[in-house]
């Protein structure tokens, strides 16, 4: 009998052993199970923003490329009226005139002069 009693609370001293590892399992699982919901909701907010970011950054880009070909569409028409204004004032300082008709002189072909 004494064994069996024996026996009887090393098998009551394992199983309440047991049973507090199993509790500390449950314990462990219910924080690790919050710990990673957590992670996974932090995880899904920053594959947003930064597929927002690079959104952002790709419609930028599209709108530099854009305002760029302005800018030097831009800047050839100034260099163009300022390259015609400069020859409009040469032209005038140099007492030029528009001319509204335009008449052109026949040359024989016996009239030019031949060089050897």
């Amino acid at each position: 009998m004494t064994t069996l009693v024996l026996h009887y609370r090393a098998v009551k001293h394992k199983v309440r052993s047991l049973s507090l590892l199993v509790s500390y399992f449950k314990k462990i699982f219910i924080v690790a199970f919050f710990i990673l919901s957590i992670l996974l909701v932090f995880y899904i907010f920053q594959i947003n923003r930064l597929t927002t970011g690079s959104y952002m950054i790709k419609n930028y880009q599209k709108q530099i490329q854009t305002l760029s070909l302005e800018n030097n569409t831009l800047q050839a028409d100034v260099a163009q009226d300022s390259f015609l204004g400069n020859v409009k004032e040469k032209a005038l300082s140099l007492n030029f005139e528009k001319i509204t008709k335009v008449t052109y002189i026949q040359i024989l072909d016996s009239s030019i002069a031949k060089a050897d």
